[in-house]
């Protein structure tokens, strides 16, 4: 272990000792355990971006194979937005479904 000063804003003080007291730790632990889970966020996230960049480019689609244009991949050719989708559902009490389903769903 080792002993770091640290300089906090009254407000940021605050609510450490009170966000400690809660959790029955003292503010140097607490920031502590808050700095820990940061460092192994960020080694983490850096560790799978470093294995995402590894991997070989795949092609997503064909030579021949068009992709698809905006309004196919979001639906919009039937005149609604999945989370318009999603309200009109709610609103008609029906549970939400995958998407590909609207089409049986909007016809009752």
């Amino acid at each position: 272990m080792k002993n770091v000063t640290i300089t906090l804003d009254e407000e940021v003080a605050r609510w450490a000792r009170t966000k400690a007291a809660e959790e029955e730790t003292s503010v140097s632990k607490l920031i502590g355990e808050m700095l820990r889970e940061k460092m192994l966020m960020e080694k983490s996230y850096e560790a799978s971006m470093q294995g995402f960049l590894a991997r070989k480019p795949v092609r997503l689609r064909g030579l021949k194979d068009r992709y698809p244009s905006r309004e196919e991949l979001h639906e919009r050719e039937q005149g609604l937005c999945r989370h318009e989708r999603a309200r009109v559902s709610k609103t008609l009490g029906l549970a939400p479904a995958p998407y590909f389903l609207w089409d049986i769903y909007s016809a009752h």
